[in-house]
């Protein structure tokens, strides 16, 4: 009996992650990696608006990569948000980019600055 219990849970726990699933994002949310590929002299402070107000969220960048993007994930100017259009300023003495990047739900993107 103890032996078929412990298979039902296993079961149960296996069906509850399928359908569940083990992701780090909550509902319709997805995450930006920000990074670039050569020294700029300085930190870059990267913001991302979330709505029609200048508010924003900060990240900052304070090295770069030179053998391509870091894992996803494991950048340092990274959001996890929800699914949706939003824009983004990243700026340092001497750099600035700006753009549109789309958050796409349970995915993970690398923006290269």
């Amino acid at each position: 009996m103890k032996k078929r219990a412990n298979i039902l849970f296993i079961f149960f726990t296996i069906l509850f992650f399928t359908i569940t699933g083990c992701s780090k994002y909550k509902g319709d949310t997805g995450e930006l990696n920000f990074w670039i590929d050569y020294n700029v002299g300085s930190q870059i402070t990267v913001v991302v608006f979330v709505s029609t107000s200048a508010d924003g969220k900060t990240g900052y960048l304070g090295g770069y990569y030179t053998s391509g993007p870091p894992a996803c994930g494991g950048g340092e100017a990274a959001f996890i948000l929800p699914s949706g259009s939003y824009h983004y300023q990243a700026t340092a003495p001497g750099f600035l980019k700006v753009g549109t990047v789309t958050v796409r739900s349970n995915k993970c993107q690398m923006i290269k600055l």
